[in-house]
């Protein structure tokens, strides 16, 4: 919904979410993004593997790529709920 605001909340000018504003500038100045392209098909294998292993898709390449780059810093799972940073496609 688009510019719902609870009773008694100010809106914002621009009509956007505040909460989704702030998510979005604290990603921007502390993450990098990287697309991947994946062969059809391996974008469902990976999203159910992370699944099963209770991982969001990032956090499950995050922690990978940790196994195999030393020095590789990963996020801790709290982070990424707490910045609106859980499951990216």
């Amino acid at each position: 919904m688009a510019g719902f605001n609870k009773p008694g909340r100010r809106a914002r000018e621009d009509g956007k979410n505040a909460r989704g504003v702030a998510s979005n500038k604290y990603q921007k100045e502390n993450y990098d993004r990287i697309p991947l392209l994946v062969l059809k098909g391996n974008k469902e294998k990976i999203k159910a593997r992370a699944a099963e292993r209770g991982e969001t898709v990032s956090g499950y390449i995050n922690k990978l790529l940790a196994a195999d780059i030393p020095g590789f810093t990963t996020p801790n799972k709290n982070e990424y709920l707490n910045t609106g940073n859980g499951p990216q496609e």
